[in-house]
């Protein structure tokens, strides 16, 4: 025998090589049990699934545009398929292999020799043949490389060909045979790992033979060729390092006499093909249909329904069943999976009849006779004592000493039928008492097993989001970063405020931290008085819930100019910290801890702080105006101003000292015991009798108000042809113009905000008046036009005067709306347009305006 081998690439140790492993296989059920629909569907997944579905649907729509079909053609029923409609198709294939029928229409057939229940109440026929028809994988219309006839199979046999290799990791005995479809890499259980379809000797690599191109493509590692002489020349290709030409005795003697020696590839090899059997023996049984079918679909149908149940098969057979389940077990499984939605049944053997022998009766000396007779005479007594006494006795005295023996005898067997009943009693009794004891432990050590199997998938799912959140945040500074090269338009900062929005939903409170403070650092969210709000990040809305800052020694807490109006701040904690000049207005701050926090200049307008922490802080300079602080805690605050402005505030439930009350601006308050503060009266109008302009007459520009066609109208004294005791020395009047034909009209805007807690509880009512004196046809009007918190307008009020009345007030009282923040005021000022003014002087055309006044008050 010669033998001559060459290799090539970087070959692998056999350690490398010598591991089997069988990876893990998710449970799609609640009780983390894992059945053998379980292990099938790791191969057949749902984008398998999706993959049929979406190009079956698509081959059916390119067929019937394409065909002329007659008018009662089948493929005009076709309705598009389903994922859950695919996977009963597959269960129909499957039980058509375990029972077969020579037609296929057979199986919907109502002859009780024909006709499967189980497939008719699933799919009807017309249906089945439709899917069958157009069952495809690939899309037609993409453009396929130079002679390749698999093109319709590419995309299922690449997710088989990874699903099949991502569950077992072989060990070194791997065996490559090629098979009239396909050729498979298969280790010595059965499984077959990889597989390359067989398309002819053009798929062939050059220079190479064909078994040579299977296993270069089939296995990553280097090749070796080995060449063994007996008594013809025996070619071999191997992949494990430790072959090579030396050879190994067999042990065995031939027919000439000799020891039989053998390379040990060969060895191998002889083993190895044991699974490759398996696995072509397995994937025999109950074959599905093949007839009538498209060869693609028979290639389709070899990996689907063959080898793909034999590893699903193999894998439940040796990680996760409790029996010794057969392959037709297996498939009626699958079937009933599919078909039946039932997950799985433990098929086990009913219990062996054991063979029961009729026990023959063991004679004894002595035998128990009944004697005829009286019930006196009728006892019994023992046939063999007496024959035996009579020997030696009279009839009376054998008689008496029998029946003497026969009660002790009695006696003696109660005994013994006693003890004879407490042994299996006492061994019934432990083996129950046993069992019980088993079965708790058994159920113990099951319910630790799925804890221990939930806490790892908890630690698994905990670190994976842990990864994704740290992916996340890195992206968002990435960006953000390179955002920042350029130019701070509006459109960056919109940019950066969508990254910031997005990336703050996914973070946790720690990175939400560090994101918090790169915008501060970065002075985004940094205010300073030289800065314009305009180029400032707007946060509104932000998530920044739960965030935690601390000041201590080694790590002081501090903010100076720090913007966060309108942000999500529920359940923070700047605790220890330094916080000055900064604004909080508008934010939702549920239960935020502010425990030894020194506050200066920092405004809290319209906050939502319910439950929040202030104790031991220090105030100064704070506004207050308009926030919830119901049940906050303000024990120990210090005050370093006098007063602190706490109007329109809701302290319902405070925590606070009766000192510190005395030293709050509390006027449109709600108090911590629940009832209300003093109600602020005073007129929301500013420069409302146009006094503010007494040293400017005929100013054009009153104070506080806008005016809509400036120069016509202004603020003068009165004359004494018009004065009159209820206006004070000014007065708004129009400036006369016959050239003018418009209305002339001053606006301005009040805002709501001391009185917005009044107006949210409903029992706030406005009251509005202005004097108006016209002359001739002129008259004056006035509108309120409200509006929300975000802008949008409710119906405006209106009112006017009457024309030619020399003295009149208008007047507007009503209950707010809970939902207005402020209100315009406009005052008007109307000609007539129709006015003959050719013979009339100024001072006989006029309208003026004074005392004009717009009160909230408290509804009682």
């Amino acid at each position: 025998m010669e033998v001559e081998s060459s290799s090539s690439e970087e070959e692998l140790s056999d350690n490398e090589l010598d591991s089997q492993i069988w990876n893990k296989i998710d449970s799609e059920s609640d009780d983390n049990t894992i059945y053998p629909i379980d292990c099938y569907r790791h191969f057949i997944t749902d984008e398998i699934i999706n993959l049929m579905v979406h190009e079956t649907n698509r081959y059916a729509q390119q067929h019937l545009q394409a065909q002329e079909l007659a008018q009662r053609s089948k493929a005009l029923q076709w309705k598009p398929t389903t994922h859950e409609e695919m996977l009963k198709f597959l269960g129909i294939i499957i039980e058509m292999g375990l029972v077969r029928m020579s037609r296929v229409n057979y199986y919907w057939s109502k002859s009780k020799l024909y006709g499967s229940e189980v497939i008719q109440n699933t799919m009807s026929r017309d249906k089945f043949e439709l899917l069958l028809k157009f069952y495809h994988f690939s899309k037609n219309e993409e453009q396929r490389e130079d002679d390749d006839i698999l093109f319709k199979l590419k995309p299922l046999l690449s997710l088989l060909q990874l699903r099949f290799m991502s569950v077992y990791v072989p060990g070194q005995l791997l065996l490559l045979m090629k098979q009239w479809s396909h050729g498979k890499v298969a280790s010595t259980t059965g499984y077959t790992c990889n597989f390359m379809v067989y398309t002819g000797k053009q798929s062939s690599i050059a220079g190479h033979g064909h078994a040579e191109t299977v296993v270069m493509q089939l296995n990553k590692y280097g090749i070796k060729l080995i060449k063994w002489k007996d008594k013809r020349d025996v070619l071999m290709i191997s992949t494990k390092p430790s072959h090579s030409t030396a050879v190994t005795d067999t042990k065995t003697i031939n027919k000439l006499n000799e020891r039989s020696m053998k390379t040990q590839v060969i060895l191998d090899y002889n083993e190895g093909k044991q699974g490759i059997d398996l696995s072509d023996q397995l994937s025999s049984y109950y074959t599905c249909l093949s007839r009538s079918i498209k060869w693609y679909q028979k290639v389709a149908f070899e990996l689907i329904f063959g080898t793909s149940i034999v590893n699903a098969y193999l894998i439940y057979k040796e990680k996760y069943s409790t029996s010794n389940m057969t392959m037709l077990q297996f498939r009626e499984s699958l079937m009933r999976s599919l078909l039946l939605g039932v997950p799985f049944e433990n098929l086990k053997p009913g219990p062996k009849q054991q063979p029961t022998n009729e026990r023959k009766r063991k004679h004894t000396d002595h035998l128990l006779e009944e004697m005829k007779g009286t019930a006196r005479n009728g006892r019994r007594r023992c046939v063999g004592c007496y024959e035996k006494i009579r020997q030696q006795q009279s009839r009376e005295a054998s008689a008496i000493t029998a029946k003497r023996m026969t009660r002790k005898l009695n006696r003696i067997s109660l005994i013994k039928l006693f003890f004879s009943a407490l042994i299996p009693f006492t061994i019934g009794l432990f083996t129950v008492i046993t069992t019980i004891q088993q079965q708790k432990f058994s159920s113990a050590q099951r319910e630790q097993d799925k804890q221990d199997a939930l806490l790892s998938r908890q630690q698994s799912d905990l670190h994976a989001e842990n990864l994704h959140k740290e992916k996340v945040y890195e992206t968002y500074l990435d960006d953000v970063s390179e955002l920042f090269t350029m130019n701070n338009s509006k459109d960056t900062l919109m940019k950066i405020r969508a990254k910031t929005l997005a990336s703050l939903r996914q973070l946790d409170r720690e990175r939400k931290k560090h994101l918090l403070l790169f915008l501060y650092d970065s002075e985004l969210i940094y205010h300073s008085p030289e800065k314009a709000i305009s180029s400032l990040l707007k946060v509104n809305e932000a998530d920044f819930n739960g965030v935690n800052f601390r000041g201590t020694v080694d790590a002081t807490c501090s903010f100076n100019y720090l913007y966060l109006h309108h942000v999500y701040l529920s359940k923070a904690s700047f605790i220890n910290c330094f916080i000055d000049r900064s604004n909080f207005s508008y934010s939702i701050m549920y239960k935020i801890n502010f425990t030894r926090t020194r506050f200066f200049r920092t405004s809290f307008r319209f906050a939502v702080l319910n439950q929040a922490d202030f104790s031991q802080g220090t105030f100064f300079e704070m506004d207050f105006v308009g926030a919830s602080l119901v049940e906050c805690n303000f024990t120990g605050v210090r005050w370093i101003t006098q007063y602190m402005d706490f109007i329109g505030t809701n302290l319902t439930g405070a925590i606070i000292s009766d000192q510190l009350l005395k030293r709050m601006k509390l006027h449109n308050s709600i108090l911590p015991n629940g009832t209300w503060g003093p109600i602020v009266r005073k007129n929301l109008v500013v420069n409302g009798d146009a006094e503010q302009n007494d040293l400017l007459t005929n100013n054009t520009y009153p104070t506080g108000w806008t005016v809509s066609v400036p120069g016509r109208l202004s603020s003068i004294a009165y004359n004494n042809q018009n004065s009159t005791t209820g206006y004070g020395k000014y007065h708004f009047r129009v400036t006369p113009s016959y050239s003018l034909k418009l209305a002339v009209s001053m606006a301005q805007n009040i805002s709501f905000d001391e009185f917005i807690l009044l107006i949210s509880a409903g029992i706030a009512r406005y009251n509005v008046s202005i004097d108006y004196q016209c002359s001739g046809n002129q008259y004056g009007y006035m509108q309120l036009t409200f509006f929300d918190m975000n802008g949008l307008t409710y119906e405006p009020v209106y009112r006017e005067t009457k024309s030619k009345m020399q003295i009149e007030r208008l007047k507007v009282s009503n209950q707010f709306n809970r939902e207005m923040h402020k209100v315009q005021l406009k005052v008007g000022f109307i000609r007539n347009l129709t006015y003959d003014d050719t013979n009339t002087n100024n001072e006989e055309n006029y309208c003026i305006a004074d005392n004009i006044r717009f009160f909230i008050t408290k509804i009682n």
